[in-house]
């Protein structure tokens, strides 16, 4: 029997060497992105670090834009791509955390069919309102909420989104009946904030900042535990007595399951390279985003950890106020 053992164990010796060899020769072609709707806060971190990866793995890098339900389409787009390190999601925390929750029998598994490769970057959001709101500070719209419980409306980018968590953990700690309005997108509902069909919204500080600067939105507060500097004069909305209030939105980096662990590994260190270069902090810097950059081992504990810590926050405000 000697004879064929031979040629299969030649033949498998064979295929692991080729197998290595593509895999040291990654990548060959280019590579695809898929990311949330254009515009959103993981489109825009995708494409400011575009131009390092593609510069330091030395192929095109291919944005793709599938817009929907916090990110979760294009979740379930990548999840299903070839696990070969040609296709990666760059994506936020609905779609790997708040969704598990929020979407009843979500079509993938934010931990067992991806394998997370760098949280990138953090921001934070600012609960802002129309100039015309007679709400000048937070306690004032909590008491237009309650003089009018069910009329107030919020918005959000999409189920899921620290956007939309935002606006739920508001209800629950200001004990207020206000609505949530969900867009696909921040680029589909901060035009309805601007003209006053929604009263209010936690949005995310690269959009809503400008606009505040300019006066088209009036800012009332930050999500985050603490005050940033692009905009020093905003407190939190832990420090207007709501401790422990903190809705802020990550993007990071995931590839699906089954990635060549060499591969995702080589990806894991030109995202962190990419976004210590300092043209690429400073723009981070620039639209109020806290560069982050961590492990993939990092990330993908702090996955699990938020898919349920996250999730008790959206069963607690599922409960009547």
């Amino acid at each position: 029997m000697t004879w064929l053992v031979r040629p299969a164990a030649l033949a498998l010796t064979l295929a692991l060497m080729t197998g290595a060899a593509a895999q040291s020769q990654y990548p060959d072609r280019p590579i695809r992105v898929i990311t949330n709707a254009a515009g959103t806060l993981p489109d825009t971190v995708a494409r400011i670090i575009q131009p390092a990866l593609e510069k330091s793995l030395g192929k095109p890098i291919i944005i793709e834009n599938i817009g929907g339900a916090g990110g979760s389409i294009s979740a379930e787009r990548a999840a299903r791509a070839t696990p070969d390190g040609y296709t990666i999601l760059i994506t936020g925390d609905a779609a790997m955390t708040t969704n598990v929750t929020m979407i009843e029998k979500l079509s993938y598994d934010p931990v067992k069919d991806f394998r997370a490769v760098s949280m990138l970057i953090d921001s934070v959001n600012i609960l802002a309102v129309h100039p015309s709101s007679p709400a000048k500070t937070v306690a004032e719209l909590v008491d237009l909420a309650r003089k009018q419980p069910g009329k107030l409306s919020f918005a959000s980018a999409g189920i899921g989104t620290s956007q939309h968590l935002g606006g739920e953990l508001f209800k629950t700690m200001a004990g207020i009946d206000i609505v949530h309005v969900s867009y696909r997108s921040i680029a589909q509902s901060t035009p309805d904030l601007l003209g006053g069909r929604v009263t209010m919204q936690f949005g995310n500080i690269s959009a809503f900042l400008p606009h505040v600067r300019d006066g088209r939105l009036r800012g009332l507060a930050l999500s985050s535990l603490k005050r940033v500097p692009q905009i020093p004069e905003l407190a939190t909305m832990a420090e207007l007595g709501y401790p422990g209030f903190e809705a802020t939105a990550w993007t990071g980096m995931f590839v699906p399951a089954g990635t060549p662990e060499a591969i995702a590994r080589t990806l894991e260190q030109h995202a962190i390279s990419a976004v210590a270069i300092p043209e690429v902090r400073q723009k981070f810097v620039d639209l109020g985003f806290v560069v982050v950059g961590s492990t993939g081992q990092q990330f993908g504990e702090q996955v699990k950890a938020e898919i349920v810590s996250k999730g008790k926050i959206v069963k607690e405000s599922a409960k009547p106020n």
